[in-house]
């Protein structure tokens, strides 16, 4: 006789299937016991591979990097210019930021990479890649603004 998982029952049409008697689980989420003298995944084993190797990787760019990120040598460099453009330009820009109207907010984020691009200008060395990394972002909120602004209700700019 068969059962509805299709195995084969005892004679008397009662009882478990012929597969569950011989020691398997059919339906259930363990898989099968490996054989004897075969060795299971550890799943720990790739757990410390990976943690070591961030270790590593963190490690390494301690040894290989010459100063740390948080300091900047302005040793030498005229700042009068840099603090005056960021006086004139950027600060009033930080004080007024209150809350960002949805149909402004192009020009909002335009004003400041405009800003930022004029700081940049008269930044000093060490500094003019970050000023230039924050004017290019601000660049692009700006265009990701205008083009929500522009989309109709309902649509996905990003989709396009």
């Amino acid at each position: 006789m068969a059962d509805a998982e299709g195995g084969a029952t005892r004679a008397n049409g009662k009882g478990a299937p012929a597969a569950r008697r011989r020691g398997e689980r059919s339906g259930s989420a363990r898989p099968p016991r490996p054989a004897p003298g075969t060795r299971r995944p550890r799943p720990w084993l790739w757990t410390g591979v990976v943690v070591v190797c961030v270790v590593a990787a963190v490690t390494a760019s301690f040894l290989f990097d010459d100063a740390p990120p948080t300091e900047v040598d302005l040793s030498g460099v005229d700042l009068t210019a840099f603090c005056a453009t960021y006086r004139d330009e950027v600060a009033p820009l930080a004080a007024g930021d209150a809350e960002i109207d949805v149909a402004g907010a192009g020009a909002f984020f335009r004003q400041r990479a405009d800003a930022y691009a004029r700081l940049a200008a008269v930044s000093p060395e060490p500094l003019v890649e970050d000023v230039e990394t924050l004017a290019a972002a601000a660049g692009r909120l700006a265009d990701a603004a205008d083009a929500l602004a522009a989309a109709p209700a309902g649509d996905d700019p990003a989709a396009a």
